[in-house]
């Protein structure tokens, strides 16, 4: 099945607007999920993750976005990031401990920034510089 050019861009930008809406909603919620366990953070924060993801693949599709993430400078980021969603849900889901969600929030985030920051051109090299220094 082949979907057209603005179909795609529909796609992306419900996504979009959708993932950006849930990860806005959940950091209005940090604040009252500090004082007690962050399950409404960690929830809507994944889940707009997710939207992110699948947001992307409409631009590129979803074959090309899955052998992009099996590029040798991204497998990697791609597995933490993955994981870090599946431990996410599973910390708040089933061991109900949202401190350990929280963590695996911040690996989502430090993941997909470097996932971003490999599509462009001598930003990774010059971070890994950076970061040696």
């Amino acid at each position: 099945m082949c979907i057209r050019d603005r179909e795609r861009l529909i796609g992306f930008f419900i996504c979009f607007i959708v993932s950006f809406f849930l990860c806005w909603v959940s950091l209005r919620t940090l604040k009252s999920d500090v004082e007690g366990i962050p399950y409404r953070f960690v929830y809507s924060y994944t889940i707009g993750c997710i939207l992110q993801f699948i947001g992307t693949s409409f631009l590129c599709g979803i074959i090309k976005q899955c052998l992009n993430l099996t590029e040798p400078k991204r497998l990697f980021t791609a597995i933490v990031h993955s994981s870090a969603i599946i431990f996410a849900f599973l910390s708040i889901l089933y061991l109900r401990n949202g401190i350990l969600g929280f963590f695996f929030v911040l690996a989502q985030v430090s993941a997909y920034t470097w996932y971003v920051v490999t599509y462009i051109p001598y930003i990774p090299e010059v971070a890994q510089r950076v970061i040696k220094v």
